[in-house]
């Protein structure tokens, strides 16, 4: 069984390693479909007639699918950090129960997908990193964390993970006093909670994902 489940957590290494952005049909149709939803939407506003409970359900569900169909390289570490995580509750099994753990080398690849997209989108000081990055780590920090964690420890592994790889321009104080890195942070918290990816109902100054 578990080697089966490493096997399985080192084919998602070689992915995570080779994947590209290709165009992918199956996502493509759900995006003409969302935009068929949304001009209905619009006539029906426009013509000040009730909207159908299904069809704004159908929206939010669009918009979550295609938010991590849009960025595999996002879901895809989820999937592998989620299986390193079922090897070590099934290796403290076998430490309790007096039995020897299987002991691989998975470590070291948690990052590699945030190293690839710096990498990929490199930049110079006068730019500023991308929100797909941005993302991917908020992402990483909450999955690190149990999926909950205070504003302030969300924003501190931020800095942990990619603090060093900010440029000046990142690091900027905008006119709403918020650094610039962080407000793009904010407002992609912002976008996932519309997506249903975050939780809408967690307490003031929590984090959470659903």
């Amino acid at each position: 069984m578990l080697e089966k489940v490493y096997s399985l957590i080192e084919e998602l290494d070689e992915v995570l390693q080779s994947i590209i952005n290709s165009g992918d049909p199956e996502l493509l149709k759900k995006k003409q479909q969302i935009e068929v939803i949304n001009a209905t939407l619009e006539q029906l506003l426009s013509c000040d007639l009730p909207v159908p409970d299904d069809l704004t359900s159908r929206k939010k569900s669009l918009e979550v699918e295609i938010a991590w169909m849009d960025d595999p390289d996002l879901a895809l570490p989820l999937i592998r950090d989620e299986l390193v995580e079922l090897i070590g509750d099934i290796d403290d099994y076998f430490i309790q129960s007096g039995k020897q753990p299987i002991k691989r080398n998975i470590g070291g690849n948690k990052k590699t997908v945030i190293k690839s997209k710096m990498e990929k989108n490199s930049f110079g000081p006068g730019e500023i990193t991308g929100r797909d990055i941005l993302e991917t780590v908020l992402i990483e920090v909450l999955r690190s964390m149990g999926g909950r964690g205070e504003v302030s420890e969300v924003k501190d592994g931020m800095i942990k993970i990619i603090g060093e790889n900010f440029t000046d321009r990142d690091n900027e104080t905008l006119s709403n006093g918020t650094i610039r890195w962080w407000n793009s942070t904010q407002w992609i918290r912002q976008k996932m909670v519309d997506a249903g990816v975050f939780r809408d109902d967690s307490p003031h100054g929590v984090w959470e994902l659903k």
